[in-house]
């Protein structure tokens, strides 16, 4: 949903275009944008990530709602390197509607 991700040692880094957020093991997350509402729709963006990752339930809703099919449930959901970063399946995700 956010970009690009990549992690070092206790940070995930996330590239969205020129706009780029950080979240480090220590809870604290950094968004850098080209302007001030850029970086908090990033912020917002990553929030919504996080808590989806941190509270699936393994639902499924996600799922009906990828086109690529880059979603798959093992107790909880997996994005493969097919996502395209749309945002569909986080805005269908009970989770953050609800969570």
């Amino acid at each position: 949903m956010i970009g690009d991700t990549n992690s070092i040692d206790g940070v995930i880094l996330a590239q969205r275009g020129e706009d780029n957020v950080h979240v480090y093991a220590s809870g604290t997350v950094v968004a850098r944008g080209k302007d001030e509402a850029a970086a908090v729709q990033l912020i917002g963006l990553a929030e919504k990530t996080i808590r989806r990752a941190l509270s699936c339930t393994g639902c499924g809703v996600c799922l009906g709602q990828c086109a690529e099919r880059a979603i798959s449930v093992n107790g909880t959901a997996r994005i493969n390197e097919k996502c395209t970063h749309c945002g569909k399946c986080t805005w269908a995700c009970p989770v953050v509607k609800f969570g």
